[in-house]
């Protein structure tokens, strides 16, 4: 008997200790009723210009008319409505709850544009204002910023020289309008909303670049011209025609050759992520390979000096048949049986000399040349000569 007794009182002991523990989580899970906390409740009078609203039974709490908002009114809600409200102060001077309907408007859309992000949800946005840095934006009232760096080709101000009046004058012309965006870093005690527009385009993008392969052409428009090269928009992305990729011929503006703006065919090169390199000579034909063949090594030909540099000089040959001109290099260490350490006190820019071809390498477009062994030439020559006459 007193077995069983004790068995009872265990397990009613037991039982009560968990109905305490499901007693004390069920309160922990009941979210606390404090000053900055937005809570849903139901309206269950108006009177007064005043809103009053059952927080589900934990409170009643009283909405003043300033603090009914802009877009609410009394007239807008009913007995039986579910609103969200924002505690103001636990209790005023008559012990009231005090809520507020405009503050927790905005603490819905931080809410929500907080949830967004955590789903990458596009939002669409007005554009408000312009600076250097990029574009202010509006979303219910709560101010967010695009930086120009999250702006796509579309959009971004790609400007020579990186001039940044230039650049805010092309943002400011954008005020108004509107586009679509992505929260990507939010933080709402300091206000802080940084969108890009860019991440919308990125599902777009990489189902662009998935149908893209090296080799294919496509045409695009130039969106940019810098001194590495040209931006070509090829539809969804920005490719990048390289400077040595725009034309078989050496280019030291290619300013002179291409504006923005321009349509242009382009060859696919190489894709690596989401960058892509594009080629405009890779259409056309090689002059280089058919030029070639109207020379051999041990050639004495003239080239003309395009360009100095610290390992050499680089020259221009004529072909025999006057039609094109060939790039060619003539190294420092073949610009004479001294030793040179600055070739412009050998070799002179626009002056033309006579030269040997030491080396065709036709696959590789490279032309060596030597001026030493034409020179070492014409001193053997010489001596020759200054035998014969002793």
């Amino acid at each position: 008997m007193y077995t069983r007794h004790k068995e009872y009182y265990l397990e009613t002991k037991e039982l009560a200790n968990t109905e305490r523990s499901i007693f004390e989580e069920a309160l922990l899970c009941i979210e606390k009723i404090e000053v900055g906390k937005v809570l849903e409740g139901t309206v269950i009078d108006l009177r007064n210009n005043e809103i009053w609203v059952d927080l589900d039974g934990r409170a009643t709490g009283v909405v003043y008319k300033r603090e009914l908002g802009d877009r609410s009114s009394i007239i807008d809600l009913a007995k039986g409505d579910r609103v969200l409200t924002y505690v103001l102060e636990e209790e005023d001077e008559d012990g009231l709850l005090v809520l507020s309907l405009k503050k927790a408007g905005k603490e819905r859309v931080w809410t929500d544009l907080k949830r967004s992000m955590e789903k990458s949800v596009s939002l669409e946005v007005r554009i408000t204002d312009a600076n250097k840095g990029g574009l202010l934006v509006m979303i219910e009232g709560v101010q967010g910023f695009i930086p120009v760096s999250q702006l796509t080709a579309e959009y971004y101000p790609r400007v020579e020289g990186g001039d940044k009046e230039e650049i805010l004058s092309r943002l400011t012309s954008l005020i108004s309008k509107s586009m679509l965006a992505k929260v990507i870093d939010i933080d709402r005690a300091s206000n802080k909303l940084i969108l890009s527009q860019k991440a919308t385009k990125t599902d777009e993008q990489k189902k662009f670049l998935d149908g893209l392969d090296v080799g294919q052409k496509i045409k695009g428009r130039i969106s940019g011209v810098v001194d590495f090269g040209v931006f070509v928009n090829i539809g969804d992305i920005e490719g990048l025609v390289h400077i040595s990729e725009a034309s078989w011929e050496r280019i030291d503006d290619i300013r002179k050759i291409v504006k923005v703006g321009d349509e242009i065919d382009v060859i696919i090169v190489k894709i690596d992520e989401d960058k892509v390199s594009l080629s405009i000579k890779r259409l056309l034909p090689d002059p280089f390979k058919e030029a070639i063949k109207q020379f051999n090594e041990g050639d004495i030909v003239k080239g003309k000096v395009v360009k100095v540099t610290p390992f050499g000089a680089f020259v221009q040959v004529e072909t025999h048949d006057k039609k094109n001109l060939i790039d060619g290099l003539v190294h420092i260490s073949e610009l004479s049986d001294e030793h040179v350490s600055n070739p412009k006190d050998v070799i002179k820019e626009k002056e033309v000399y006579n030269l040997k071809i030491i080396s065709i390498e036709e696959e590789n477009r490279k032309l060596s040349l030597s001026l030493r062994e034409v020179e070492e030439k014409a001193k053997v020559k010489t001596k020759s000569k200054e035998k014969e006459r002793v």
